[in-house]
């Protein structure tokens, strides 16, 4: 019998343990970064370990094509995690592994400060199209993010170009949609909070969240595409790879099962 090997797409829930790395290309230039996964209804930080704090709501855990992820139930669940820089950033870039349960409205998926015009943040300005908020200022990239789909969404932000680059990966599809906008912004001090699914607008976007991150660095067009083309690299830096590991040449001490035909 012959065995074709088994390509895993990169689009899929790669399982295993997630991780951070510093050299991802995501953290090109950052001095100040978070990253986080969820477990068991809530986030763990991926650099520190400790668990997120319910901010509002009663996020729950749910199991769905993303691996496990923390469902915002209703509008304006939120959880958050405290203690990070609270200077106002040039650059900022938000991501997200997201499965939306209805159309997205008018609120957040992950934002820096939970308060007021001082947030900048990556969710929804006009439904039912990705967007991001930075000091008041709203921005809408045009793309639109169907329901009950997986998606990989990430934008980033320059202040003093006033330019916020988009990116969204259909995860079902591996279907890419960019977009760039331009406004002019002025940057702001913040709480030093990192929310997930926080109330820019006074709501959050319902539905599910795996992942999320934020980094005060800048990312142009073709880096987002790149990062959209491995998109759960930066959470899951070690992929367990089946069709490499039996290609590649193992110590003799190591049993291998064998299937005789």
């Amino acid at each position: 019998m012959k065995v074709l090997p088994y390509k895993r797409s990169l689009f899929a829930y790669p399982g295993g343990t997630p991780g951070f790395d510093l050299s991802h290309l995501a953290l090109a230039g950052a001095t100040n970064a978070f990253s986080a996964s969820a477990y068991d209804g809530q986030f763990i930080n991926l650099r520190s370990g400790v668990a997120s704090v319910t901010g509002a709501g009663t996020p729950t855990y749910v199991i769905d094509v993303n691996g496990p992820a923390v469902n915002l139930t209703t509008t304006g669940t939120w959880l958050r995690f405290t203690g990070y820089a609270t200077t106002a950033d040039q650059n900022t870039t938000f991501a997200c592994i997201v499965f939306p349960t209805a159309t997205i409205a008018a609120g957040a998926w992950v934002s820096l400060g939970i308060t007021g015009a001082e947030e900048s943040s990556i969710g929804c300005n006009t439904a039912p199209n990705l967007g991001s908020d930075n000091n008041g200022t709203g921005r809408d990239s045009g793309i639109a993010i169907a329901a009950n789909t997986p998606w990989f969404v990430a934008c980033s932000c320059n202040i003093a170009s006033g330019n916020v680059n988009f990116v969204a990966v259909n995860l079902r599809t591996g279907q890419t949609t960019t977009s760039s906008a331009s406004h002019a912004m002025t940057a702001a001090a913040n709480t030093g909070t990192v929310g997930i699914g926080s109330a820019v607008f006074g709501t959050s976007v319902t539905g599910h969240i795996s992942t999320a991150m934020y980094s005060n660095n800048y990312l142009s067009i073709p880096q987002l595409i790149q990062w959209g083309a491995d998109p759960w690299s930066f959470w899951y830096p070690n992929k367990f790879d089946l069709a490499k590991m039996l290609s590649t040449p193992q110590p003799t001490n190591i049993l291998f099962a064998q299937i005789m035909m």
